[in-house]
């Protein structure tokens, strides 16, 4: 278990980036500590701004982010 049955968190801070809140919130809620979380802008661990969410494929070819990809798919 991810929570020793001897702990007793008081608060859990959480990227508000949505991969962070799609992969958390199961265990949030399987263990009933949804009330103990809270939201901080200043913790995300990477956004890539207008690129977030978006694939490659939806890009124009020429747009930096598909030259980008394309360039780490050949090394």
């Amino acid at each position: 278990m991810l929570i020793n049955k001897n702990s007793n968190p008081e608060l859990f801070l959480l990227s508000p980036l949505k991969r962070a809140k799609e992969t958390s919130y199961p265990f949030f809620a399987k263990y009933n500590l949804q009330s103990l979380v809270k939201t901080v802008d200043e913790i995300h661990e990477m956004s890539f701004g207008q690129w977030d969410n978006r694939r490659v494929c939806d890009f124009a070819d020429e747009n930096e982010c598909h030259l980008f990809y394309k360039n780490q798919i050949r090394l």
